[in-house]
């Protein structure tokens, strides 16, 4: 079973504290929901996990692959949806199993938009696309930032199945989400980022 450790994780922006003496264990064993008051608290762990800022304390993730769907993100305008996936695939693989992409476009019913430009679709329609970038990426933890935003209701199911096929397969599961209620797991475990009180 994989496994993220988390000791006395600390991190601040000048006088502004953002984590302190954070202590987790984060496994398969449960979907995490990550909720925060203060808002920054949430991606401020994420990207102290993918080694996006500096931190003090431990994460103990040797081996770990992270495969990450942040809130916002910046999007090329002129390729298709075809283009932008093979293109961010190939980032990390040498290989890319176009078979595969087909799949899962047809399985958030958007194969009819294979070849459009990006900037054609709707927000829902981004978001898909976005969520199976993620999902295709062969990682050992997925951390979401606000999955659902955007997405049909039939689309939200389809993604719960994968993400609860992912936990089967052995993979960690992070979302970070104000709407944790609206993700319908029976194993969820919530992690409350505070500053006051940061230990779970």
């Amino acid at each position: 079973m994989k496994l993220v450790k988390i000791i006395n994780l600390c991190k601040s922006y000048g006088k502004n504290i953002i984590l302190k003496n954070l202590n987790l264990s984060l496994n398969s064993s449960f979907v995490y929901f990550l909720i925060s008051a203060n808002g920054s608290g949430k991606t401020t762990f994420f990207k102290c996990l993918l080694r996006e800022t500096s931190f003090n304390g431990i994460i103990d993730d040797k081996n770990i692959i992270y495969s990450y769907l942040p809130d916002k993100v910046k999007i090329p305008s002129y390729v298709s949806v075809f283009e932008f996936l093979i293109m961010y695939l190939r980032i990390d693989y040498k290989e890319v199993d176009v078979n595969k992409i087909n799949e899962y476009l047809r399985l958030f019913d958007i194969l009819k938009y294979k070849y459009r430009f990006m900037h054609e679709l709707s927000k829902g329609t981004k978001q898909k696309v976005l969520i199976i970038k993620t999902l295709l990426s062969k990682a050992d933890v997925y951390l979401l930032d606000e999955p659902l935003a955007g997405l049909d209701y039939k689309s939200r199911i389809t993604f719960m199945m994968r993400l609860k096929a992912l936990q089967e397969e052995g993979k960690i599961v992070v979302i970070a989400t104000h709407y944790y209620n609206d993700y319908s797991f029976d194993n969820k475990k919530v992690i409350e980022i505070d500053e006051n009180n940061q230990n779970t």
